[in-house]
């Protein structure tokens, strides 16, 4: 095999594997699916409960963590705050009420010391991802 049939081949070869990887795995790296994941399961979720505990998680990648528990005793959870909500983790404090009804992307925190609420909106560029829901 010659020089320039060696370069052809290798040529061919790096343009299948490009092909691959731009059609099947880049998708599952970008942001937009990702988003679109966590647009749906904000989409989805249902709560309504007064935050215990508010922390920065060290052992879990620094991550912003509320620790809730439902307004009639049954319900417990955590929230970890991702970039799109940052502001609602700035402003919550122990005390403070959530509420999100599922089949929204809008939070509800009714703020204890003051007794007022703001509406936090789930900031996401998935525009479509709501169209799958039923």
């Amino acid at each position: 095999m010659t020089e320039m049939n060696k370069r052809i081949v290798r040529s061919v070869i790096a343009l299948i594997v490009f092909y691959i990887l731009y059609k099947y795995l880049i998708p599952y790296m970008n942001t937009k699916y990702e988003g679109c994941g966590k647009h749906k399961e904000v989409y989805n979720q249902s709560i309504n409960g007064r935050v215990l505990q508010k922390y920065i998680d060290t052992k879990n990648h620094n991550y912003q963590t509320v620790v809730f528990s439902g307004m009639n005793s049954y319900q417990q959870g955590s929230m970890i705050f991702s970039p799109e909500f940052y502001d609602m983790f700035d402003l919550i404090n122990v005390g403070d009420s959530v509420v999100k009804k599922k089949n929204t992307i809008y939070y509800r925190v009714i703020f204890k010391a003051t007794g007022k609420d703001t509406i936090f909106p789930f900031h996401s560029f998935c525009k479509d991802s709501l169209k799958n829901q039923n």
